[in-house]
């Protein structure tokens, strides 16, 4: 394009018999611009904390964490459960399956008041599906709660994780949680 210019500029266009003796004009040049130099790169963009939507945990994830947490505050859930007026001992807490599994033997030994421990029981667990019991910096997607397989001496339940965490948000009574965990 810049030569056409030139070209044009300098009359080499069509020529006529009278431009044809008359020697052309001196035209210097004019050198093509420089080239625009080629951009930097964008500098590295600084570390930034994680937030919320970069820490998203799957089930599986999750799962993990939470057999982790059952282990790591083991000793410590076993002695305030056995602090309960209602329980004598705690025989077993563990992780297994999705599961928080916990076994204890009741101070009582009819039915209807192994019952009451089983609720004293379950009003102290609440709190680990609640939303305090979850860092706040981590996404959940899906979100998945543990269940809660609990035996009280005689009495057995099996209680879903939606449910306990119902319980543990005040949206469940005494007896729903019994309906919809005992065996």
């Amino acid at each position: 394009m810049i030569l056409a210019i030139a070209l044009t500029a300098a009359g080499c266009g069509a020529a006529t018999t009278e431009q044809a003796s008359s020697p052309p004009p001196v035209v210097s040049p004019t050198p093509p611009p420089a080239p625009a130099p080629e951009p930097e790169p964008a500098p590295e963009p600084a570390a930034q904390p994680p937030t919320p939507q970069q820490n998203v945990m799957g089930e599986a994830e999750q799962r993990n964490a939470w057999a982790f947490a059952v282990e790591e505050n083991r000793s410590s859930w076993i002695m305030q459960i056995e602090e309960l007026d209602e329980i004598e001992t705690v025989d077993r807490l563990d992780f297994e399956d999705g599961a928080l599994v916990l076994g204890v033997t009741s101070v009582w030994a009819s039915d209807d008041l192994q019952r009451d421990s089983e609720w004293d029981v379950v009003r102290w667990a609440r709190f680990i599906w609640s939303d305090a019991s979850w860092p706040t910096d981590i996404t959940r997607d899906p979100v998945w709660h543990m269940n809660l397989r609990l035996t009280v001496s005689n009495q057995a339940y099996d209680c879903p994780g939606d449910t306990m965490r119902s319980l543990a948000e005040r949206r469940l009574e005494r007896s729903e949680w019994e309906t919809a965990c005992r065996l």
